[in-house]
């Protein structure tokens, strides 16, 4: 679950699902619930939306059951940092005059809200995380810390010798001017998607004869007239609390 998105595989799931191709849904449902079992509490709602899915296979009854499905792209995901080391040598000897390292580091941003609660008009519900991109970012980067560091170690250790034969060969200004370059140039790399939520949220509820999604404290996110006769999935993102929300949604 750290390595693959449960969020995609959930919502491929859903997707088949609503295109009637129940055994493809059956089984990528069981594989995100697989993943998020004992995780994240969003597992409750994949599990039954497996064994909705499983029963609409022989089921024609089930098939007219119609639901609407909230998905909440919650908060800001994680950005790149670093930890920036300056050693000035110049105190210490007269062959170089500075050396650093910069180590990038994962900082973590805030949700919007804790969750969203999804009415019906006779049912609410909340949302609830199916996946952190918080844990997925992390676990990469812990697999790619040893590396990172390699790659540091190796440029910091290249620079202060060219700063070194710089002064070697022009004298004190060529020094300067390297330990000048070396210091520019210690920044660790901190690229990384910017854009992606914290966490992927859901919520399922029967459909009705509207749609309200508010906030943890009643303010009113978005409104919907909808048919008992429609399956919906409708998308709801917002990166912080001041945020206005985006909203699309799609009727089966």
């Amino acid at each position: 679950p750290d390595f693959i998105n449960p969020f995609v595989s959930y919502m491929s799931g859903i997707f088949f699902l609503n295109q009637g191709d129940y055994n493809k849904a059956t089984d990528l449902l069981k594989e995100t619930y697989g993943m998020i079992k004992d995780i994240d509490e969003g597992a409750d709602y994949v599990l039954s939306d497996f064994k909705l899915a499983d029963k609409m296979k022989g089921s024609i009854s089930t098939r007219n059951q119609k639901y609407i499905w909230v998905v909440f792209f919650n908060g800001q995901g994680p950005i790149k940092d670093q930890i920036k080391i300056d050693i000035p040598l110049f105190l210490f000897t007269n062959k170089v005059h500075y050396t650093g390292i910069a180590l990038p580091t994962i900082k973590t941003r805030n949700k919007a809200y804790q969750y969203l609660n999804v009415s019906n008009g006779k049912q609410i519900v909340k949302t609830k995380c199916i996946a952190s991109m918080d844990r997925i970012v992390k676990t990469e980067f812990k697999k790619r810390f040893p590396l990172i560091v390699t790659r540091a170690v190796t440029r910091t250790v290249v620079q202060t010798l060219i700063q070194r034969q710089l002064q070697k060969r022009t004298g004190y200004i060529g020094g300067i001017l390297g330990a000048v370059y070396q210091g520019i140039m210690n920044e660790a790399d901190k690229r990384i998607w910017k854009f992606l939520p914290k966490e992927f949220d859901i919520a399922k509820i029967k459909s009705g004869e509207k749609l309200l999604i508010t906030t943890p404290e009643g303010k009113k996110v978005f409104e919907l007239k909808t048919s008992p006769l429609n399956n919906y999935i409708v998308f709801v993102t917002i990166p912080t609390s001041h945020h206005e929300p985006i909203i699309s949604y799609k009727r089966f």
